[in-house]
Protein backbone atom coordinates (compact mmCIF):
# COMPACT_ATOMS: atom_id res chain seq x y z
CA UNK A 1 0.00 0.00 0.00
CA UNK A 2 1.58 3.41 -1.12
CA UNK A 3 1.71 6.49 1.33
CA UNK A 4 1.69 9.24 -1.61
CA UNK A 5 -0.21 11.97 -0.53
CA UNK A 6 0.03 15.82 -1.06
CA UNK A 7 1.26 16.64 1.68
CA UNK A 8 4.51 13.48 1.43
CA UNK A 9 4.68 14.81 -2.20
CA UNK A 10 5.04 18.76 -0.96
CA UNK A 11 7.63 17.93 1.87
CA UNK A 12 9.70 15.86 -0.21
CA UNK A 13 9.91 18.19 -3.00
CA UNK A 14 10.63 21.22 -0.82
CA UNK A 15 13.60 19.18 1.02
CA UNK A 16 14.72 18.33 -2.78
CA UNK A 17 14.23 21.95 -3.73
CA UNK A 18 16.40 22.83 -0.49
CA UNK A 19 18.64 20.35 -1.19
CA UNK A 20 19.87 21.73 -5.01
CA UNK A 21 19.61 25.19 -3.98
CA UNK A 22 22.51 24.03 -1.42
CA UNK A 23 24.53 22.09 -3.50
CA UNK A 24 24.10 25.06 -6.12
CA UNK A 25 25.49 27.28 -3.87
CA UNK A 26 27.73 25.87 -1.22
CA UNK A 27 30.80 25.00 -4.12
CA UNK A 28 30.21 28.46 -5.99
CA UNK A 29 30.35 30.24 -2.66
CA UNK A 30 33.54 28.11 -1.42
CA UNK A 31 35.45 28.32 -5.13
CA UNK A 32 34.96 32.29 -5.03
CA UNK A 33 35.90 32.71 -1.16
CA UNK A 34 38.83 30.49 -1.32
CA UNK A 35 40.28 30.16 -5.10
CA UNK A 36 40.25 26.63 -4.26
CA UNK A 37 38.59 23.57 -6.91
CA UNK A 38 35.93 22.13 -4.87
CA UNK A 39 35.02 18.82 -5.73
CA UNK A 40 32.71 16.24 -5.08
CA UNK A 41 32.95 12.19 -3.93
CA UNK A 42 31.91 10.11 -6.57
CA UNK A 43 29.41 7.94 -4.30
CA UNK A 44 27.90 11.71 -2.72
CA UNK A 45 24.32 11.42 -1.97
CA UNK A 46 22.16 13.82 -1.51
CA UNK A 47 21.35 15.88 1.48
CA UNK A 48 19.84 18.59 3.11
CA UNK A 49 21.56 21.21 4.87
CA UNK A 50 19.68 23.17 7.81
CA UNK A 51 21.10 26.06 9.76
CA UNK A 52 18.17 27.09 12.41
CA UNK A 53 20.52 29.63 14.02
CA UNK A 54 23.64 31.32 11.78
CA UNK A 55 24.90 33.19 14.83
CA UNK A 56 26.18 29.54 16.79
CA UNK A 57 28.19 28.58 13.63
CA UNK A 58 25.70 25.36 14.08
CA UNK A 59 24.63 23.29 10.72
CA UNK A 60 22.73 20.03 10.69
CA UNK A 61 22.90 17.72 7.68
CA UNK A 62 20.50 15.37 6.89
CA UNK A 63 21.47 12.58 4.79
CA UNK A 64 19.81 9.47 4.12
CA UNK A 65 18.26 8.68 7.61
CA UNK A 66 21.32 10.00 9.43
CA UNK A 67 21.59 13.40 11.26
CA UNK A 68 25.26 14.94 10.81
CA UNK A 69 25.98 18.17 13.12
CA UNK A 70 29.03 20.13 12.24
CA UNK A 71 30.10 23.32 13.79
CA UNK A 72 31.93 25.30 10.91
CA UNK A 73 31.04 29.30 11.28
CA UNK A 74 32.70 29.84 8.22
CA UNK A 75 30.82 27.18 6.10
CA UNK A 76 27.29 28.78 8.23
CA UNK A 77 28.59 32.11 7.28
CA UNK A 78 29.15 31.34 3.21
CA UNK A 79 25.85 29.30 3.10
CA UNK A 80 24.11 32.40 4.78
CA UNK A 81 25.35 34.89 2.26
CA UNK A 82 24.52 32.75 -0.93
CA UNK A 83 21.24 32.78 0.68
CA UNK A 84 21.05 36.16 0.48
CA UNK A 85 22.26 36.93 -2.29
CA UNK A 86 19.92 34.20 -3.81
CA UNK A 87 17.07 36.16 -2.94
Amino acid sequence: MSTASRRNFLIMSGAGAAAVGVAVAVPAVANAATGERVTTPEDATPLVAHISDPTTGELTLLVGEHEIVVHDPDLVGRITRAATIAK
